[in-house]
C-alpha cells in the first residue's frame, strides 16, 4: 500500500499538477506571491516554540540552540482555513503600520494574523482557554509592529513576538475572583515606551519585556463595558500617560481619568444621561475626549474636554450597536445590522453608508463587527455569516476579502463499520478510500444538516424556521418535509434514531416570541418535543417541555427511552412510545442557562436557534455569547448558594451508553465563598451602622466572590434513577461527552479546549488530548475504540488515537462539500487540487517569509493519507528538506552604458 501511494504520488506530482491543478496554482501563486520575502530580524528574547515541518503551533518549549536551529530551517505549513462559513471574526485590530491585520472570535482562543495587502492567512496564536463569557479575547500591538498581545480565559495576557510567533510573555492577573472570572480581560493597550495597560477587575500596567506587574490600581465598580463584554468603554491617550474608563455606581455613568504614572485619579466626568448604551470613548491626537452611545434609540456624540458640546447624530433602530473612532479622531462608525454609517467629526457630516454582505442567517439577531486601521484610511468589517473585508473609508471600495471556504464541523459520527465519518452537513469522509465527497447535490446555502446513522439521508432546516427537510444522499431528491401542525416555534436540535427511523425534535420560539412569551406566557407553547417517522413523515408524538425547552435531547442505544436536558438544570427521561416522563434524574432550579443564550451555536447537535436570553441585545456593542457552561455555575453560585462552600452543579451535556442502563452528563461543578446569608444580615443591618461607616456597594461583593470551578462528567444508572459515579479533572465546563462503542471508555470535551479519555471500570482518567484552539462541539470513538473523532467551532475535525493521545490529521470540508483536504501534524496532506491554494509554506519560522504550496509539493503530497491512518499507519515525511530551498532567485537587471 505504501509503495502503491508513493508511486501515485510521484506520477501525480510530475503529471497531474502540470495538467490538472496548473490553472490553480497560477492562482494560488497570485494570491500568496510567488517571491518570499526577505527574512526579518526576530528579537532573541522569550522561549523558542515547538515546531517542525507541519502544521504551524503556538506553543513554547525549552530546546537547544542546535535543535532550535535545525527546526529553523524546516519549512513549516501554514493552513489558509480563515474562518468557516458561519462563525466570523468578530474582533478586528491593525496593526500601527497597516501591515497585519489580527482577528479573533467568540467562544475561541484563536489569534490570527492576516496580511492586509493581499489577505493571507500568515499565522495562528492561541491565547489559552475561553474566557466564561465566550468574548472575543481582546487583541493589541505594540507601538512598534514587533509585539502582539492577547487575552486569555484565566484572566491573563499573553504576547507573543510577531515574526516569530514565539511567546514571550505571560502576564498573569487575579485568579479565581467572580469578577474576573466574568469580565475577563477586556482592555489591552501597549503605550509606546513599552508598557501593557490591561483593565480586568483591576487597571494593571505592567513591563512587556520582563513581564513584571509595575502597578495596580483597584477599581471600585467594573462598569457595564465589563459586565456585558460589550466594545468600548476605555480608551488611552497617544503617549500612554492617561487612561479613560466607564464606570457606573447604578445611578448614571461616569468616565474616570486615570494618571497611569501616579495611579492616581485625575478626574472624573458625569456623562449627561442616566441610561447609555454601547458607548466608546477615544482621545484624539490633540488632548479631546470624546464619547459616544445610544440614548433613547438616537446615537449621540459629546466632547468632554472642557466643551461639553452634545451632538445627536442619526436615529438608531435598537438600543444597541458598534461605535468606533478611528486613531487620529477624524472618522467615527456606527455599526447596526450589516450596514456601517460613517462620520467626518470636523464637520459632523455623515459620510455614504457602507453595506458588509452577509448570508442573512442571523440578520435580526447580530450585525456587523468593524474597526479602523490607524491612519482610518482602511476599514474592516465581519461578524457571522458575513466574510472579513477590507475597505477603503475615502470611497468604499472593497480592498481585500479575506474569505474562509471552512465549512462547519459539528455532530461527528463514525459509521458502524467504522468505515465512514461524517462531520457537519456537507462532506461525507471515505475513511477506507481516504478521500471525502459531497453529502448532496441539493444547494447547502444557509443550510444545516445531519446525516442518517446509515448515511443514506440528510435532514436539513435553516435558521429561525420550523420546516425540517429529509433528504436522499446524495442525489438530493426530497424525500419528506417535516412541519408542526401546530405551534409556530423554530427547530432547535435534530437527532435520529439509531437505527435511523426516527426523527427527534425539539422547538423553541423565535427571537420574537421568546420577547413576547417572556411576559404574556413563560411556559412558552412553542418549547416542545416531536418524534417523528421518517418513512412516512407522520408526527408521532408530541411532548411539552415547558418553560425554557430543552438544550439536549437523544435517544438510547435502542430508541426506546429519550433524555433531555431542561433549561433549568432537569434531566429527564422519557418513553419515546408513549411519550410519558418515567423519571426526573435532577431538579436544579436555576442549575442551567445553557439553552438562554448562544444565538451562534447553530449545529444540529448543540445549538439552540430559538432560544436565546434576549434577541435584541445580542450586539456587536452589547453582549457576546457566553460559554454557558462556565457561565451557569457562577450563576447558580449567586442565585444559589445560601452559605459559604455550597457547591453548584451545572449540566450542559448528555449521552447513554451503548447498553442503554448508564447515562453520563457533562457539566461543572463550582465552590464559592458566596455567603447569602450573611450579606441579608449586612443588608437588614445598614441601617444600624455609623453614619461614617462606609456602605459595602454590591460590586464589592463581585469582587472579592471567589470561584472554583471544576468540570465534571456525572454517570447515572437509568434504572434507578441513581448517581452512580463522577469523573473530575477539567478546569473548566464539560460541553460534551461520549462513550466508545465497548461501553469501557468515556471522552469528555471542554471549554478549556481539550478532550479527556476515561477508563469507566477505574473512573481513572488516561490521557488528555489537547490541539484545539476553539469550542469542541462534538467527539466520538470509532467502532473498535482506536480512534477518536472530534469536531470544534474553527471547521476542524481532528483525529485521534486514543491509544496515545496523538493528533494524527485535521479533517477540512470546504466550499460545497465536494472539496476537501486533509493534513497532518508534520505536514503531510491530501486532498482535492482546488484546496490546494490553502495551504503555505513558512521559512525560518518568519511569519512575513511565506511560498506558496507548489514549491514543497512533491516531498509532502501524499495521497492516501486518510485510508493509511485508518489502516494503523503513521506516514511520516520520507526525507530531509531541512537543506531545500526552492525560494525563486531575484533577478536584477542593469543596462550598461
Amino acid at each position: 500500500m505504501r509503495k502503491t501511494a508513493e508511486s501515485e504520488r510521484n506520477e501525480l506530482a510530475a503529471v497531474t499538477v502540470p495538467r490538472f491543478a496548473l490553472a490553480v496554482l497560477l492562482v494560488a501563486a497570485v494570491l500568496t506571491g510567488v517571491f518570499a520575502q526577505a527574512p526579518s530580524a526576530t528579537p532573541p528574547t522569550g522561549s523558542p516554540d515547538k515546531r517542525g515541518i507541519g502544521v504551524q503551533t503556538s506553543g513554547s518549549t525549552n530546546t537547544s540552540q542546535s535543535e532550535q536551529a535545525a527546526r529553523e530551517a524546516k519549512p513549516e505549513l501554514v493552513l489558509q482555513t480563515g474562518y468557516n462559513n458561519f462563525f466570523g471574526a468578530t474582533r478586528f485590530v491593525f496593526s500601527p503600520d497597516g501591515r497585519l491585520l489580527a482577528t479573533t472570535t467568540f467562544r475561541s482562543s484563536t489569534v490570527k494574523l492576516w496580511e492586509t495587502s493581499s489577505g493571507r492567512e500568515l499565522r495562528h496564536l492561541s491565547s489559552g482557554t475561553q474566557s466564561a463569557m465566550g468574548m472575543s479575547p481582546f487583541i493589541a500591538f505594540s507601538r512598534d509592529n514587533r509585539l502582539v498581545a492577547a487575552a486569555a480565559g484565566d484572566n491573563s495576557v499573553k504576547i507573543w513576538d510577531v515574526v516569530s510567533g514565539r511567546e514571550l510573555q505571560t502576564l498573569a492577573g487575579t485568579q479565581g475572583s467572580m469578577a474576573s472570572a466574568i469580565a475577563g480581560v477586556f482592555f489591552i493597550a501597549f503605550t509606546p515606551d513599552g508598557r501593557v495597560v490591561t483593565i480586568s477587575d483591576a487597571i494593571r500596567i505592567w513591563d512587556a519585556a520582563s513581564g513584571q506587574e509595575l502597578r495596580s490600581i483597584s477599581l471600585k465598580t467594573l462598569g457595564p463595558s465589563a459586565l456585558m463584554g460589550g466594545e468600548g468603554g476605555a480608551a488611552i491617550t497617544p503617549d500612554g500617560n492617561l487612561l479613560a474608563f466607564v464606570v457606573s455606581d447604578g445611578s448614571r455613568p461616569q468616565v474616570k481619568v486615570w494618571d497611569l504614572a501616579t495611579g492616581r485619579e485625575a478626574r472624573a466626568l458625569n456623562l449627561p444621561d442616566k441610561e447609555i448604551a454601547s458607548i466608546e470613548l477615544a482621545f484624539t491626537p490633540d488632548g479631546r475626549l470624546l464619547v459616544s452611545g445610544i440614548v433613547d434609540k438616537r446615537l449621540r456624540l459629546w466632547d468632554l474636554s472642557g466643551k461639553g458640546n452634545e451632538r445627536e447624530l442619526t436615529p438608531t433602530v435598537t438600543d444597541h450597536g458598534l461605535t468606533k473612532f478611528s486613531r487620529d479622531g477624524r472618522l467615527l462608525a456606527f455599526a447596526e445590522g450589516y450596514t456601517v454609517k460613517l462620520w467626518d467629526l470636523a464637520t459632523l457630516r455623515e459620510l455614504p453608508a457602507l453595506n458588509a454582505p452577509h448570508s442573512g442567517l442571523l440578520a435580526s439577531q447580530v450585525g456587523v463587527f468593524t474597526n479602523f486601521s490607524e491612519d482610518g484610511k482602511r476599514l474592516a468589517t465581519g461578524g457571522f455569516g458575513t466574510p472579513t473585508i477590507l475597505w477603503e473609508t475615502e470611497t468604499l471600495k472593497q480592498l481585500v476579502k479575506m474569505s474562509g471556504r471552512t465549512n462547519m464541523s459539528y455532530e461527528v459520527a463514525f459509521s458502524a463499520d467504522g468505515t465512514r465519518l461524517s462531520s457537519g452537513g456537507r462532506t461525507r469522509w471515505d475513511l477506507r478510500a481516504g478521500r471525502g465527497s459531497r453529502l448532496t447535490a441539493a444547494p447547502s446555502d444557509g443550510m444545516f444538516g445531519l446525516p442518517s446513522p446509515d448515511g443514506k439521508l440528510l435532514a436539513t432546516f435553516t435558521m429561525n424556521s420550523n420546516v425540517l427537510t429529509i433528504l436522499e444522499v446524495p442525489s438530493g431528491r426530497q424525500l419528506q418535509r417535516l412541519a408542526p401542525a401546530s405551534g409556530g416555534g423554530v427547530i432547535q436540535r435534530v437527532n435520529f434514531s439509531p437505527d435511523g427511523a426516527m426523527l427527534l425534535t425539539t422547538y423553541g420560539p423565535n427571537p420574537e416570541q421568546q420577547q413576547q412569551s417572556s411576559i404574556t406566557n413563560p411556559g412558552g407553547n412553542e418549547n416542545q418535543l416531536k418524534i417523528w417517522d421518517v418513512k412516512s413523515g407522520r408526527e408521532l408524538r408530541s411532548i411539552a417541555l415547558g418553560l425554557g425547552g430543552a438544550s439536549k435531547a437523544g435517544f438510547n442505544s435502542d430508541g426506546r427511552t429519550m433524555a433531555t436536558l431542561g433549561a433549568m438544570g432537569q434531566i429527564s427521561l422519557w418513553d419515546t412510545e408513549s411519550g410519558s416522563r418515567i423519571r426526573d434524574l435532577t431538579s436544579l432550579p436555576l442549575g442551567n442557562f445553557g439553552s438562554l443564550a448562544n444565538p451562534a451555536s447553530v449545529t444540529p447537535g448543540s445549538i439552540n436557534p430559538g432560544a436565546i436570553m434576549n434577541p435584541g441585545s445580542i450586539k456587536p456593542g452589547s453582549i457576546t455569547m457566553p460559554n454557558m457552561t462556565d457561565m451557569s455555575a457562577m450563576m447558580t453560585n449567586m442565585m444559589g448558594a445560601m452559605s459559604a462552600g455550597t457547591m453548584g452543579q451545572t449540566v450542559t451535556s448528555l449521552a447513554f451508553s451503548p447498553d442503554g442502563r448508564t447515562l453520563a452528563t457533562g457539566g461543572v461543578e463550582s465552590k464559592s465563598n458566596f455567603d447569602m446569608a450573611a450579606m441579608m444580615s449586612g443588608a437588614m443591618n445598614q441601617g444600624k451602622k455609623p453614619k461614617k461607616q462606609p456602605t459595602r456597594e454590591p460590586q464589592d461583593f463581585m469582587k472579592s466572590m471567589k470561584v472554583e470551578a471544576i468540570g465534571q462528567v456525572r454517570l447515572w444508572d437509568v434504572a434507578s434513577g441513581s448517581e452512580v459515579g463522577a469523573l473530575k479533572g477539567h478546569g473548566k465546563g464539560v460541553t460534551e461527552v461520549a462513550f466508545s462503542r465497548d461501553g469501557r471508555l468515556l471522552a469528555s470535551g471542554s471549554t478549556d479546549n481539550t478532550i479527556r479519555i476515561w477508563d469507566l471500570a477505574t473512573k481513572r482518567e488516561l490521557r488528555t488530548l489537547t490541539g484545539h484552539t476553539s469550542n469542541i462541539e462534538s467527539i466520538d470513538f470509532s467502532p473498535d475504540s482506536r480512534l477518536l473523532a472530534s469536531a470544534a467551532d474553527d471547521g476542524g475535525t481532528f483525529l485521534w488515537d486514543t491509544n496515545t493521545g496523538e493528533h494524527l490529521a485535521t479533517l477540512i470540508s470546504l466550499d460545497e462539500g465536494g472539496e476537501w483536504m486533509v493534513v497532518t501534524p508534520q505536514g503531510l496532506f491530501d486532498g482535492t487540487p482546488v484546496s490546494w491554494s490553502q495551504i503555505l509554506w513558512r521559512y525560518n519560522q518568519d511569519t512575513f517569509n511565506v511560498a506558496p504550496i507548489e514549491w514543497f509539493f512533491n516531498e509532502f503530497y501524499y495521497p492516501g493519507l486518510l485510508s493509511e491512518i485508518l489502516a494503523g499507519k503513521r506516514p511520516r515525511v520520507a526525507q530531509d528538506v531541512s537543506r531545500k530551498d526552492r525560494r525563486q532567485p531575484v533577478v536584477k537587471l542593469s543596462l550598461a552604458g
